[in-house]
């Protein structure tokens, strides 16, 4: 009723199963997962592309920016020099054939060169030096104190020698100078031979003050120096790292080499502040422009586009998540839908399957507890009288024959037990067992069972509790399991009995109530099981082996016994991987006692009678035959009423043996009758019945011959009765050996 529309639209489509939905309600969940994660890497690298390329636009865009800015420093530059070169050659050309005594003495020639300075920047001054470096003219007005300017030396060597016809020198920091002055320098020459030097006087601050106003960011720095590296002014500051203002310009020209202009896209020094540098040669002269730009202060910039792509991004891919979230969970709220109601539908299959399962052994039961009683009273008389038999027969021909058809009735009344244990109908008396114990004790008949190829092992934990199970039962069960693994180790192997302590938990059997359970697990190496022979393991009567050598009620008996003892089994295998066997019994609330075991003996048959009550002639013939065969006295009856009777008018009577299915009178009512009026008299009742424990139910306090039984187990539960032995308890082994033999 929950499911989505869409889904039972879906569902009322004939060729729609529960399953191909259910898949490709996955196929759907699983598509949209990716593709949310497909929408997310392509968000992300979307915005990876649109930052790389914006970051790519913002160094292009600050590179091109550079570039119109370098160019009109080095058009500054450029103006500069020339001016002042200009003014030189004026200079050079007033003085041309004027003698250096003459120049000295003249006032005019130092107006006319002041003049010349006022019309280029006011600033600027002026040297006129003889050949010997001394000055003879200066524009410079000094004071009385004042010392004479000298010439640049290396400028004036360089022209001396005839090495350049101009030269450019580095700063000079003369007092009440500009913070960035440097010279440049011309030769003078009387008839072709060198006569002497014009020099003058070069300010950078008005560069400075240009560039500090035209540059981006103020950690951008703007350089003019020389070609061989000379620092002529520098505006901006350099980062913590970089070169100092005196060796920028050398970092610079190892950075060019020979070329005239470029871009250097790296820092300047190792480990400095990543930089763009643009440089470019001013006009024809020995002098560089450069312009550094701070990579991070544009980077800066970058940042901030990237924080609205970022956000851009994230709003995108947020809208991808919650729109695929939104289908995700539909997907998922379907597919849920329609796994409840798979689990629904299997659950009800299981119940059915369950039900089924429980009519069919309650069929079973039935049928089994409705031939019991006619079946173990033939039975009964068969072992009987076969047994009887054997120690007449003289010849060792008949004495063969007896033994083949003793060995097949008690085939049969074996297999009558097991069909009772799988309908669980039989009477158990549990009691506190030590697991381990209780194995080692069957360790030679578990030896003799599984033969010299299979290796035994037995071991139980620390501090293991007693579990509460019926002792008798409990041995077949491990003698079965034991059978089993050697059947299916052939070649030899090992088989392991280990019990442990274990608490209720979620991944117990799921048939298994709440609390405390001692699990005897039997492990084999054989040959296993695959899932189809697994699953049908514990059906009455599947059998994988040859016919003839099984019946088939193995592990169907030992489940019925377990789930009648309030435990579970749960059965692990896989073909060429062994198989283990999990017993979970309940935990015993006592210690275990120590067992006794002791062989029946028929003991001296002593005075008195025994009163044998049984409708079945046959049944009561063999009683009687195998209770004077020992020395005993019989009284027979064929009813209820007759042993009643019987028992009145003889006082002699030590003990009855009645059987509980009678016509008119049955034994209960003669058991409840003998209790009143002879109440120190035993009873034993022979039952071939299968409600056993409807049967100790109802007289709780009497003990049980159950049918088919032989001589001697007659004659030894006699015995037992009449000598009223305490603390003994007879343990079944004829018939341990009797399915040892028959395995």
């Amino acid at each position: 009723a929950c499911l989505p529309l869409g889904v039972k639209r879906l569902l009322k489509t004939p060729e729609v199963s529960m399953g191909s939905l259910k898949e490709s309600l996955g196929v759907t969940e699983r598509l949209l997962k990716r593709l949310t994660v497909l929408g997310l890497i392509l968000s992300m690298l979307l915005f990876a592309v649109v930052a790389w390329k914006d970051k790519s636009a913002t160094l292009t865009k600050a590179e091109n920016d550079g570039i119109k800015i370098i160019a009109l420093f080095r058009e500054q530059a450029g103006n500069l020099v020339a001016g002042h070169q200009l003014l030189l050659e004026m200079a050079a050309e007033r003085v041309r054939g004027v003698g250096w005594d003459t120049i000295a003495a003249s006032t005019s020639i130092l107006t006319e060169l002041e003049a010349l300075d006022r019309t280029l920047d006011g600033v600027s001054e002026i040297l006129l030096v003889d050949a010997q470096g001394k000055v003879r003219a200066t524009t410079m007005h000094l004071q009385p104190n004042d010392a004479m300017p000298v010439v640049a030396q290396r400028c004036f060597m360089a022209l001396s020698k005839h090495v350049v016809d101009s030269c450019i020198s580095p700063p000079q920091g003369e007092s009440g100078s500009a913070s960035f002055l440097f010279s440049l320098s011309r030769r003078l020459e009387r008839d072709g031979v060198f006569d002497g030097v014009a020099q003058v006087a070069v300010s950078g601050d008005y560069l400075v003050s240009q560039w500090a106003s035209a540059t981006p960011v103020p950690s951008d720095v703007v350089t003019i120096f020389s070609a061989d590296g000379t620092v002529l002014a520098q505006a901006g500051q350099s980062s913590q790292g970089e070169p100092g203002p005196a060796d920028w310009g050398r970092a610079l020209i190892g950075a060019i080499g020979q070329l005239h202009a470029g871009i250097i896209r790296a820092p300047l020094s190792i480990g400095g502040p990543d930089r763009i540098t643009l440089y470019s040669q001013v006009a024809d002269q020995p002098l560089y422009i450069g312009l550094s730009l701070d990579r991070e202060a544009i980077i800066m910039a970058w940042y901030g586009n990237l924080l609205i792509y970022g956000l851009i991004a994230a709003i995108a891919g947020v809208g991808i998540m919650v729109a695929f979230g939104v289908a995700i969970r539909q997907a998922k709220s379907e597919r849920r839908a329609v796994s409840l109601w798979e689990a629904e539908v299997e659950e009800r299959k299981k119940m059915e399957e369950q039900l089924r399962q429980s009519q069919k052994m309650e069929g079973l039961g039935k049928l089994t507890g409705g031939i019991a009683h006619d079946f173990n009273n033939l039975l009964t008389v068969i072992i009987g009288s076969i047994d009887m038999a054997q120690s007449l027969a003289l010849d060792a021909k008949s004495r063969r024959l007896l033994a083949s058809a003793l060995k097949a009735s008690r085939s049969a009344a074996t297999l009558t037990q097991r069909l009772l244990a799988f309908a669980r109908k039989q009477i158990l008396q549990p009691s506190a067992i030590d697991l381990p114990c209780l194995v080692n004790g069957m360790q030679d008949l578990l030896l003799r069972t599984l033969g010299p190829d299979v290796r035994l092992v037995v071991n139980g934990d620390i501090g293991l509790w007693p579990a509460r199970v019926d002792p008798n039962q409990i041995e077949l069960v491990v003698l079965n399991l034991a059978i089993n693994a050697r059947d299916a180790m052939p070649y030899g192997g090992t088989l392991s009995f280990v019990a442990s302590n274990r608490e209720f938990a979620p991944d117990s059997p799921h048939d298994l109530a709440p609390g405390q359970y001692v699990v005897l697990t039997v492990s084999d190496t054989g040959d296993g099981m695959d899932e189809a022979t697994l699953v049908r393991a514990t059906e009455p009567f599947f059998s994988t082996k040859e016919v003839g050598k099984g019946t088939g009620l193995g592990l169907s008996m030992i489940q019925g016994f377990v789930v009648q003892s309030g435990g579970a089994i749960r059965i692990r295998s896989e073909p060429g991987r062994g198989t283990r066997v999990e017993l979970w019994l309940p935990r015993a609330s006592t210690l275990p006692l120590k067992r006794h075991v002791a062989t029946m003996h028929a003991g001296s048959p002593g005075s008195g009678a025994i009163l044998v009550c049984d409708d079945d002639a046959a049944v009561l013939e063999f009683v009687c035959e195998a209770l004077k065969a020992n020395g005993y006295q019989v009284v027979p009856a064929s009813s209820g009423r007759m042993a009643l009777s019987l028992l009145r008018h003889n006082d002699a009577i030590r003990l009855l043996l009645v059987d509980y299915t009678m016509p008119g009178m049955n034994g209960a009512a003669v058991v409840r009758t003998v209790h009143t009026s002879h109440p120190a008299l035993p009873v034993l009742i022979m039952t071939g019945n299968a409600d056993l424990e409807a049967i100790q139910a109802e007289l709780p306090d009497t003990l049980l011959l159950c049918k088919p039984f032989d001589r001697e187990v007659l004659t030894g539960r006699v015995a037992a009765l009449l000598r009223a032995d305490q603390g003994l308890e007879f343990s079944p082994r004829s018939q341990l050996q009797r399915i040892i033999a028959d395995a």
